[in-house]
């Protein structure tokens, strides 16, 4: 096709995390740009997932004085749901400003609608109704439709009292009990904040343990903490049937006989890619058999002209991962010299306490041979979390044996998302623990930890 027979340099399929950071990559190359959203801009992120979810959290901790809970302050009487969402409201606004204002400052247009591949340079756009709205053609696309909530066909959600995660801010009064069906990152995030809020909460989770993948120290830790908070697990089950009662309580009975009653239920399990109506068959993109889209370490599909980024290629499903592999797709797709994204990038899971990593488990240390130590600091032994009231917290460093150089960091307690960057950097360009004992900490600050953590190491490995 003739160059002037493109309307545009690039299209992108999808204004979330991977979405924004592509269409950016390629507007800064003075590139003509367009992202084709049916529904908001931002995508799932900011609107009903990583930000609402965040900002969910942020308002329980402050509307109920939770962080000053070693000290006695007392919990806010009769909050209510309005009251949280208020704040989630306000924050969403912000943020879709924000992209909005970024998108348009940089030339980028948006093109409302549903975008469906007609070949690999055409996409036709549709309206809700399935009418065609228009036809463009493109030198190269990204795929960045994100996910969907996948809602099991006999489960009678209704928005009152069953609800998925897509929903859940509708929620017009906080309930005296809620059953999370999931035990994983979401489904953990969302037990945390409605646990603060003083609910008695039921976790089903069909693996034998939530956050499987998480280091066990931390796992544990957050189970002691979810404990004292009226939270039971019922773990290594499954939901067989579910539904009202009269009184319009939540019955689950599970696979294992048991029965569980509350006054709502919450659906967080699994999430399905939202590439079905794309038209990917008409390309020849490859899928694999979870309908993740196949790519190569710059995200470029087995369709040269087209790439993809985000939660459709798969695993991790970060929104900050997605950022990196949007702008790598972008920028590659151009031509222009990008190394790949680092395998050393942190998981940020915001229960409460926040919990964060980098790097393996000391069970998959353990099955590849490597030889290892741990050394461990806790927050309460730092006077900074003492000042904080974070008295809960707890670091884990783990080092070679041999050449002490680190291998991961995991974390648990306030600031845990931000505190694992400091590991992180010291991974990434090969360093040791010597780093955090040889160097010198603003004092009194939770950076502490890392040395406390490495002179701990020493002292075990050393058996001092």
């Amino acid at each position: 096709m003739p160059e002037s027979d493109y309307e545009y340099d690039l299209l992108v399929l999808g204004c979330g995390p991977a979405g924004q950071k592509a269409a950016l990559a390629v507007a800064k190359l003075k590139k003509k740009v367009a992202i084709i959203e049916p529904r908001f801009l931002g995508g799932v992120c900011t609107n009903t997932g990583t930000m609402p979810s965040k900002t969910l959290r942020e308002a329980a901790i402050q509307l109920t004085n939770y962080r000053l809970r070693f000290v006695g302050t007392a919990f806010k009487d009769c909050l209510k749901m309005a009251d949280l969402v208020k704040r989630v409201n306000w924050v969403i606004r912000h943020e879709t400003e924000v992209i909005e204002e970024q998108l348009r400052r940089n030339g980028i247009e948006i093109l409302p609608g549903y975008g469906k591949f007609k070949n690999g340079n055409t996409i036709n756009i549709f309206d809700n109704s399935g009418k065609l709205l228009r036809e463009v053609r493109t030198k190269f696309s990204v795929i960045c439709s994100g996910t969907a909530p996948f809602l099991p066909e006999n489960v009678p959600f209704d928005g009152r009292s069953i609800f998925y995660t897509d929903n859940v801010l509708s929620i017009k009064e906080l309930p005296a009990s809620i059953t999370i069906v999931g035990g994983g990152i979401i489904g953990m995030e969302f037990c945390s904040i409605f646990s603060i809020l003083g609910i008695r909460i039921n976790v089903v989770e069909k693996r034998p343990e939530i956050l499987a993948f998480v280091d066990r120290d931390i796992r544990t830790n957050l189970i002691s903490q979810l404990d004292v908070r009226n939270t039971q697990f019922f773990l290594n089950d499954s939901v067989a049937s579910i539904r009202k009662t009269k009184d319009d309580h939540v019955e689950i009975r599970l696979d294992s006989g048991k029965s569980i009653l509350s006054q709502m239920a919450l659906f967080c399990t699994h999430r399905v890619v939202a590439t079905g109506d794309l038209g990917l068959n008409k390309v020849k993109v490859d899928v694999d058999e979870r309908g993740m889209i196949v790519v190569n370490d710059f995200y470029q599909t087995s369709n040269k002209r087209i790439y993809a980024a985000g939660d459709v290629v798969g695993h991790p499903q970060l929104a900050s991962t997605s950022f990196e592999q949007g702008r790598i797709a972008g920028t590659h797709a151009f031509r222009k010299k990008v190394p790949p994204m680092s395998a050393h990038f942190p998981v940020g899971i915001y229960t409460i306490p926040e919990i964060s990593f980098v790097g393996p488990t000391e069970e998959q240390l353990s099955a590849e041979h490597i030889p290892y130590s741990i050394g461990k600091s806790f927050f309460k032994e730092s006077s900074r979390g003492v000042i904080m009231g974070a008295l809960d917290g707890m670091l884990k460093l783990i080092f070679h044996q041999e050449s002490k150089k680190l291998l991961a960091v995991h974390v648990i307690g306030e600031n845990a998302t931000e505190l694992v960057h400091l590991g992180q950097a010291v991974i990434e360009f090969g360093g040791t623990i010597d780093y955090f004992i040889d160097n010198v900490f603003n004092h009194p600050t939770l950076a502490e930890t890392y040395k406390y953590a490495a002179l701990s190491g020493l002292n075990r490995m050393n058996d001092v």
